[in-house]
């Protein structure tokens, strides 16, 4: 199986990494370091692409001299996961799933930053998800559990009924993104009704450890 992973260079998504590997995955890793750091999947073999604007001809070289990739080499691009070399690369079909950790976390920071974060996570993430739409299996998003503001139900069912009063602007994105992702085309008339039957349910991160989270 062939994944890109967003954000692979995060607590969360270079542990990911590791396990996606050591399965057997050939994994491409997009993080702009942002938030991540290299080292943290240094203990991998790792092959450096300098800019994502070169993935496409990268691929489009491996094929023509008939070579594949090996599977226990990681290939990491220094960008962010929105560049337009990324997304050809998705809609070229190179990836059977991707995992997209990628985001501004912290409920603090949309709060006080929310123009910025509201573009990272909202606007790029939907770029991604258009590229995603009869290009991939499957897309494995990480949401979060602010969704629900603060629910007192615990352990809190996927249907709980959100606080809407409760939700920050975090929790807000990670809403929207929800609704692009479950809803049916008929519910929204919005952007992405035609993504409807392609993506996936979320994954909610809940209860991470390390640095980072």
């Amino acid at each position: 199986m062939r994944a890109l992973v967003t954000g692979g260079c995060g607590f969360i998504g270079s542990n990911l990494v590791k396990r996606l590997v050591s399965e057997g995955w050939t994994v491409d890793v997009v993080d702009n370091l942002s938030g991540g750091t290299e080292e943290s999947i240094s203990e991998l073999k790792i092959r450096r692409m300098p800019m994502a604007s070169l993935l496409p001809q990268f691929y489009y070289n491996l094929d023509k001299i008939g070579q594949k990739r090996d599977p226990g080499e990681v290939l990491f691009i220094p960008s962010d996961f929105s560049d337009l070399g990324v997304l050809a690369a998705i809609r070229d079909k190179r990836y059977d799933i991707v995992f997209h950790q990628a985001a501004v976390p912290r409920v603090s920071y949309s709060v006080e930053n929310p123009a910025e974060t509201t573009f990272e996570n909202i606007t790029k993430t939907v770029s991604l998800f258009e590229a995603c739409h009869d290009s991939v299996k499957r897309v494995v998003w990480a949401s979060s559990s602010s969704v629900y503001g603060g629910a007192e139900t615990l352990p809190t069912p996927e249907d709980h009924q959100k606080d809407l009063l409760k939700i920050l602007h975090y929790a807000i994105i990670q809403l929207h993104i929800h609704q692009k992702d479950n809803e049916s085309a008929d519910e929204r008339q919005l952007v992405l009704d035609e993504l409807a039957s392609n993506l996936p349910k979320d994954l909610l991160d809940v209860g991470e450890y390390g640095e980072g989270c």
